[in-house]
């Protein structure tokens, strides 16, 4: 593409005609052909001048190869988006956000999609999916270039939607900026993410945006029965959907969801190989969005029933007597949920392996130390992902909550947690392991340590 074609698009003549083969934000990313965007003069090093074929900043620069644009970094996502052919303008984008639901909304929907015979691609913390393709992502929500170049490739090839997770911090630093979403999709507010947007307000207020940027031509489900769903429907001008348990919006009847789900409500009968009643709610999210869409309810239903459970999210193993759950909770709102489904399970005794992050929010290792000391009989506590802090230090903040010490039993290796878990387990018990899900390397410190907490499982099985 021309750069004189992309200048255009912020409004500037320019009589620059150089050929753009690629486009960053990311000064480590800069290759030959690159146009950079350069918002911070810290980047513009001698390397990226060398490498660039041109260079956009926000700031003024005697560099004959840099051009000074008024207000770049609120103007730069229509550059990008028009070097990528405004391809969120062809095909139909579902972005999912809220504390907890989002993974195993977004991957059903990709699932359910491609079996009901509609191509579709998942961004989000699984990684990137379409036809036979895996694409191993950096976050949740990747870059604006990642996302929108992942979309291009996937719409030459076919795939008619995208399901993607949108986290707080993605639209926060605007990687989904100017997207068109078709549709989005509402769960709940929790605790979470504190250590960086500083206060609950405004956590609540950035997931908000999602909504509120939506045109009126799209549509939004939202969990009626949250607490911040008037909030975040308030400004909202795209077609209003609502589901829940509590206030009855969907008429759901002869409601189970302890070994399997099964409820009857409006369209039909609903059942899920799924457990849990936040899983209930992630359903009812999966069939209205699906519904809107295909305006279909019989085949929805009937390849929903179908489902296959997402990885480690209360992804369950069975040993023997004992059960094994897997999951990725790793906030206070989800944790009590996972221990209050268990809990309704028949068993002799609950046991937990679990850590807290490391450089994320401090303030609800406490609380979900806590919860771990209402629920569980026995607390392996260990490390999860303890990046730049100390271990032993995060581990201690955790037991700040927990009032019955003598339930704890410390192990920072996360492995010899596991096995160690494993190992203790009498007839009829069970073995929660949280935080990681599907994760495959441990962060510690400047390393990333192969570790998948099913595998350690699965491998201790096949010895025992």
């Amino acid at each position: 593409m021309r750069l004189k074609e992309l200048l255009e698009v912020v409004e500037v003549d320019s009589k620059l005609d150089l050929e753009v083969k690629d486009i960053s934000l990311d000064s480590r990313e800069v290759k030959d052909g690159t146009l950079y965007i350069c918002l911070n003069k810290e980047y513009l090093t001698k390397e990226v001048l060398g490498k660039a074929i041109f260079i956009l900043t926000s700031f003024k620069s005697s560099n004959k190869k840099t051009l000074f644009i008024n207000n770049l970094e609120n103007r730069y996502y229509q550059i990008i988006h028009h070097f990528f052919g405004n391809i969120t303008n062809k095909i139909k984008v579902v972005g999912v956000t809220g504390t907890n639901g989002k993974t195993t909304i977004s991957y059903s929907l990709y699932t359910l999609f491609n079996r009901l015979g509609y191509p579709s691609l998942y961004i989000g913390t699984l990684g990137g999916f379409y036809l036979n393709k895996e694409i191993i992502l950096k976050n949740t929500t990747p870059s604006l270039i990642t996302n929108l170049s992942l979309i291009q490739e996937a719409y030459k090839q076919g795939i008619e939607y995208v399901f993607m997770e949108v986290s707080s911090h993605a639209l926060a630093q605007k990687r989904v900026e100017g997207i068109n979403f078709y549709g989005a999709i509402y769960t709940n507010l929790t605790q979470d993410h504190l250590d960086y947007h500083k206060t609950f307000d405004n956590y609540a207020l950035t997931k908000k945006s999602l909504f509120d940027n939506l045109r009126e031509n799209s549509f939004a489900v939202f969990n009626v029965d949250d607490s911040y769903c008037s909030f975040m429907e308030k400004d909202c001008k795209a077609k209003k959907i609502l589901y829940g348990i509590s206030n009855n919006v969907n008429g759901i009847k002869k409601l189970n969801y302890r070994e399997k789900i099964y409820f009857k409500f409006i369209d039909g009968t609903l059942k899920s190989s799924f457990i849990g009643k936040f899983n209930v709610y992630n359903l009812l999210a999966i069939y209205l969005t699906a519904k809107e869409i295909l305006n279909e309810d019989r085949k929805i239903l009937k390849q929903i029933k179908l489902l296959p459970c997402v990885k480690g999210r209360m992804e369950i193993i069975k040993h023997k007597s004992n059960l094994i759950i897997i999951d990725f909770a790793h906030s206070p709102d989800a944790f009590k949920k996972v221990f209050e489904e268990i809990s309704t399970f028949k068993y002799k005794k609950l046991k937990v392996v679990f850590g807290c992050g490391g450089d994320r929010d401090k303030g609800k290792r406490p609380i979900m130390g806590k919860i771990a000391d209402d629920y569980a009989d026995v607390i392996f506590l260990t490390d999860d992902n303890a990046r730049s802090e100390n271990e032993q230090l995060i581990l201690d903040q955790i037991k700040e909550g927990i009032t019955h010490k003598e339930k704890i039993i410390e192990q920072i290796n996360r492995q010899k947690a596991i096995e160690m878990a494993l190992e203790s387990l009498d007839k009829n018990e069970i073995l929660l392991i949280l935080g990681r899900g599907h994760e495959s390397n441990l962060k510690i410190k400047d390393k990333s340590i192969p570790l998948n907490d099913k595998d350690v499982v699965t491998s201790w099985i096949q010895e025992h």
